[in-house]
């Protein structure tokens, strides 16, 4: 939560967060104590680079994390294959329900509904997306280590032989995690009087008390205009349902069945595959359009705030 502390573009992104794991493969969080961040206590994300790197594989298990600003554990998506949530002492996770549907008991499972559904959050990308467009427009004393003072004169290091590596810890130690315990105790304390961290209420991803503008942007329209389409193309399909003469008797309701229950795919499958008697020219303003719209917006959004 030090947000004085100097540092560059990315590292504005992860202020506020305790342990961010972004676009990690293999990585284990386990026996950590993490309280009283702004924002995330662990989250899994992906990374924005060069390219879209997606967490694999991370496992976050015997972590104490508590009074996190926004929520104590989180899975962004879009996600890779294999992160699980377990034993944790948490209040909060997002989504919901994260250890109970990402346990990591469930990975080695042969049912295949103890590992269904593969959950996160997609908003969780779109908010790492808004700070990194305020990151990009934020105004910083110092961005490259060459706008650093030099150092004053250092104290020449002494050796026996200096030839002979002798590193200031063993390399190669890996802690022994059954010997950490975890600390119970501090469940009874009120941590958000002693810390006074900032909490934060969340609605579809967008923090409500105070969203920057670029939040704004790319959670309303990149996180909710896919479901404000899919409401649109449904009451259409549903309009027409009721309308068609192509559509008699029992098929009515198996058509409105495909809409309700097959989410996007099925309302697409009407209008696009099925007896729709709308005209093409509306079909094709509706979905390509509304595609083509929601694509268009996402990337002027990213090539103005300089995400991209």
């Amino acid at each position: 939560n030090n947000y004085e502390a100097p540092t560059n573009r990315f590292g504005l992104v992860a202020k506020g967060m305790g342990i961010v794991v972004p676009g990690r493969v293999g990585d284990v969080i386990e026996k950590n104590l993490v309280i009283n961040h702004n924002r995330y206590g662990i989250v899994a994300s992906p990374m924005l680079d060069a390219n879209l790197y997606f967490s694999q594989h991370v496992h976050v298990k015997n972590n104490v994390v508590l009074d996190s600003g926004y929520t104590d554990l989180a899975l962004a998506g879009p996600w890779g294959p294999g992160n699980c949530f377990e034993e944790n002492i948490y209040q909060t996770s997002t989504p919901p329900m994260l250890e109970q549907l990402h346990n990591c008991s469930n990975l080695n499972s042969s049912n295949l509904l103890a590992r269904l559904p593969l959950q996160g959050d997609p908003s969780g990308l779109m908010m790492l997306a808004g700070f990194f467009a305020d990151a990009q427009t934020a105004n910083l004393d110092k961005n490259l280590y060459k706008e650093y003072p030099w150092p004053k004169e250092q104290v020449t290091m002494e050796f026996q032989d200096i030839s002979a590596p002798s590193p200031a810890i063993n390399l190669f130690y890996i802690p022994n995690t059954e010997e950490i315990e975890i600390p119970f105790e501090l469940l009874e304390k009120d941590f958000e009087n002693y810390y006074k961290a900032e909490k934060e209420i969340i609605m579809s991803g967008v923090p409500i008390s105070s969203p920057t503008l670029w939040q704004l942007l790319f959670q309303l329209y990149g996180y909710l205009m896919p479901f404000v389409l899919y409401a649109a193309w449904a009451a259409l399909a549903i309009k027409d349902i009721d309308t068609n003469d192509k559509v008699q008797g029992g098929m009515k309701y198996v058509w409105l069945a495909i809409v309700y229950l097959v989410p996007f795919f099925g309302v697409l499958t009407y209008h696009l595959a099925g007896p729709s008697n709308i005209s093409k020219a509306m079909k094709f303003g509706a979905i390509i359009g509304g595609l083509f719209s929601y694509i268009a917006i996402l990337v002027a959004g990213a090539i103005i705030s300089g995400l991209v």
